[in-house]
């Protein structure tokens, strides 16, 4: 997700947000080439437990959206000591970090324990004319950013690994999309530059911010997929953890 991941190590478990902070944020996009998303929903099978390895307010909507009942455990690891240039090498890795980290973690197995428990982890850098780009350090660089999504179509490149916590099993899969802008004007520009939000974005890009609305030309892909958490992706891969744990 844009604005997913934490660049701290160790940190403490947190709760999901409370569902009363949902925002009218849409999850599909007038503009993107993907069939619409909305109905995607996950069965929620009875005696399964899905646990969302992340903080991400925008990972958490998707998952209520889908219908699937989970809690937060974000990982909070270093992600700064994984690097690869390769976007997908690197959002894999960091993926498959984030889920063996909790799950080395007593805390995390005993709250996983008594149930069949599956674990989602994710990644996501934006990517722009083949160059990694993660969440903006300066003004400057933020600027930059901004400036060259006018001239080049970024991509999204995430990762989504579910561990199976009782039998070991982890499938996972990559999620993309490429995204099409109009150059914004720098007054748009600046008062992006001015927004906190910016600097916790991967990119510094806030694909769903209305102000950048009506510079958005295209979205080669689903909204869902920008926003860090492919809906027809995540239900897939929920599906296959849990083949051969089910009915037995």
């Amino acid at each position: 997700n844009l604005r997913g991941g934490s660049g701290l190590q160790g940190g403490t478990m947190e709760r999901c947000l409370a569902s009363n902070t949902a925002t009218m944020m849409q999850t599909d996009h007038p503009l993107q080439t993907a069939e619409p998303a909305a109905h995607v929903k996950w069965s929620n099978p009875a005696g399964v437990q899905v646990i969302l390895g992340s903080k991400s307010y925008t990972r958490q909507l998707l998952l209520k959206e889908m219908g699937v009942v989970y809690t937060c455990e974000p990982a909070d690891i270093d992600e700064k000591a994984i690097r690869y240039n390769d976007p997908k090498q690197l959002v894999q890795a960091l993926a498959n970090a984030k889920a063996d980290a909790l799950l080395s973690r007593p805390a995390f197995l005993a709250l996983a324990s008594g149930s069949l428990t599956l674990l989602l982890t994710s990644d996501q850098v934006v990517v722009h004319n083949g160059i990694i780009r993660e969440k903006p350090e300066s003004e400057n660089e933020a600027r930059d950013f901004l400036r060259s999504y006018g001239q080049a179509p970024c991509s999204t490149i995430g990762a989504i690994a579910v561990t199976n916590v009782a039998t070991g099993k982890r499938v996972q899969s990559f999620d993309t999309a490429t995204i099409h802008f109009a150059p914004m004007p720098d007054d748009i520009i600046e008062t992006l530059v001015a927004d906190p939000m910016t600097y916790t974005c991967a990119g510094g890009l806030m694909v769903e911010d209305e102000r950048i609305q009506p510079y958005l030309l295209k979205i080669v892909g689903g909204m869902d997929s920008v926003m860090g958490l492919g809906k027809r992706t995540t239900r897939q891969l929920l599906n296959a953890a849990l083949e051969d744990s089910m009915g037995s």
